[in-house]
């Protein structure tokens, strides 16, 4: 009886043995024709991408452009003078000598070991001065810079960037800044030959530049014409010069709130010259001037405003007018040679003071070198001023001090009792 049930028990063990062997067979088998299943798809696949690629022309990872224009008409001087202005607005005297004082800046650095040194050489600091003239005057899809002068739009934009920081810290601090005394006294003269009033030596303004808005804080950058814009705040002498700028302030703010932000503002006692005017027996001190908007204070001077004007203030206030066109023409012949002010720029919010202060800067130097100005390119700006309307002069909130009114008095004074008195033209 024990010998049957040992043998039944041998028996069921060595069919268990055989049930397992055949499992792990049949896993086996139906693992390979999966494999092999795999391998056939892939190969299918593989052959038909291999069909296809016979049939597709070779990519070029550097597209092919024409360096004709740069090296066959610019550079062998095939523009002419009315050419040359209109491309760069610049004159070439101007343009090299922007090329001399950026070289050490601008000039690529050699590096035999990258495998771009050989395109980085031919990017030469008078092509990289010219591709960013190019932009700022036109303000043109870097696509279609990158395609007039045989180069990537991405080098476009670097070289654009790298332009603009240049400029701002090295021709910047030179070009424009605050006048000693001896500059001071002959922008006074001036100024007094254009209105009679001795002792200015500068005018402030604002105007709104177009620009793509951040997604956050959208609203404080809408003024009230209904567009993005960041202010330029501007004070010009008498040559239409920037004596002082400054890009602080989103395009919601007040004329007001962008003076309080400023340098000028926070350091006028370091940066104003100390000598005084004699005026009808007062000692004034030199002053700017602006429009309604700002605060009278005993360095900025403005126009008295109200329904109800004496002949007295009527006659200051076209005096003061006839010095204030100053800032105007200088903002007409800042945008008009700069038209990149005049379109939306679509650079980073953050970046387009920097280029506002390059524009300005440019404007100085050729002012300076007294580069011909085509009175046809301020058509484009009326033009373009009707897309981007500038919005409209907001009366000052109260906020004037009384050596301010002493001082406006005191030249009021002295208008009348000099010259005829004049009226507003209506």
């Amino acid at each position: 009886m024990k010998s049957t049930t040992k043998n039944k028990l041998v028996a069921a063990c060595f069919l268990f043995i055989l049930l397992l062997q055949r499992q792990h067979e049949n896993n086996r088998l139906a693992a390979i024709s999966a494999i092999t299943r795999r391998r056939q798809r892939n190969f299918t696949r593989n052959l038909a991408f291999i069909s296809n690629m016979k049939n597709r022309k070779p990519r070029r990872k550097n597209k092919i452009r024409s360096f004709h224009w740069w090296e066959e008409v610019v550079l062998r001087n095939k523009l002419s003078e009315e050419e040359w202005l209109e491309n760069f607005r610049v004159s070439q005297n101007t343009f090299m000598y922007l090329c001399d004082q950026l070289r050490e800046v601008l000039a690529p650095q050699p590096n035999i070991l990258s495998q771009y040194w050989k395109y980085a050489k031919l990017m030469t600091v008078e092509k990289k001065v010219a591709v960013s003239l190019y932009f700022l005057a036109s303000c043109a899809e870097y696509r279609v810079i990158g395609n007039q002068f045989g180069i990537q739009k991405s080098t476009v934009c670097k070289v654009v960037y790298q332009f603009v920081n240049a400029v701002n810290k090295i021709l910047t601090p030179k070009h424009i800044r605050f006048p000693n005394s001896a500059e001071a006294k002959q922008s006074a003269s001036l100024f007094q030959h254009k209105s009679k009033i001795p002792n200015i030596i500068g005018a402030i303004d604002g105007t709104h530049i177009p620009i793509l808005p951040p997604s956050e804080g959208y609203r404080d950058f809408i003024n009230r014409k209904g567009w993005a814009s960041w202010i330029l705040q501007g004070i010009v002498d008498a040559k239409y010069k920037f004596i002082d700028i400054s890009i602080k302030q989103p395009g919601r703010s007040h004329d007001f709130a962008a003076l309080l932000a400023s340098n000028i503002y926070k350091n006028i006692d370091k940066l104003l010259p100390k000598e005084t005017v004699s005026v009808n027996g007062e000692d004034l001190p030199y002053v700017i001037i602006g429009d309604p908007a700002y605060p009278l204070l005993p360095w900025l001077l403005k126009s008295y405003s109200g329904p109800n004007l004496t002949p007295i203030e009527e006659s200051f206030n076209v005096h003061m007018n006839s010095a204030r066109v100053a800032i105007e023409i200088a903002f007409g012949r800042l945008k008009a040679r700069w038209r990149c002010l005049m379109k939306r720029n679509d650079m980073h919010f953050s970046f387009v003071p920097e280029v506002i202060a390059t524009c300005c800067t440019l404007h100085n130097i050729v002012e300076t070198f007294e580069d011909k100005f085509m009175e046809n390119w301020t058509t484009a700006v009326e033009e373009l001023e009707l897309t981007f309307e500038q919005p409209g002069i907001r009366q000052c909130p109260t906020y004037h001090e009384f050596e301010g009114y002493i001082s406006r008095i005191c030249i009021s004074e002295y208008l009348a009792q000099n010259f005829p008195l004049r009226r507003t033209m209506l």
